[in-house]
């Protein structure tokens, strides 16, 4: 699961972790820790906790990127190589016209 942005964690008409039981992980782009989120959502998964909203900013100066990063984070995740996840990122940057990586 992958939820680019927190406060969904807590809005009942999004409900991202329905169904979600502990074997579920769960990628979340925040500025919060693990530990607060997993305060907040009760969830006992595995809890991925990073901000890739400032990280798209470094990099891109702009928010264009940050469904790339939080793709090629969900691709690793599942297990997709960092050389296939970089021919994609570098696709998709292609697309918007970004440097490539």
């Amino acid at each position: 699961m992958v939820v680019a942005d927190d406060t969904l964690l807590t809005e009942p008409a999004a409900q991202p972790l329905a169904g979600c039981d502990g074997h579920c992980v769960v990628l979340v782009n925040s500025t919060r820790d693990a530990a607060a989120l997993r305060h907040i959502t009760h969830h006992d998964g595995r809890l991925l906790v990073a901000d890739f909203t400032a990280l798209a900013l470094d990099l891109t100066q702009t928010l264009v990127g940050l469904s790339t990063a939080m793709g090629i984070a969900a691709a690793h995740m599942v297990g997709l190589s960092l050389e296939d996840s970089l021919a994609l990122l570098n696709t998709e940057l292609g697309e918007v016209q970004l440097n490539q990586a």
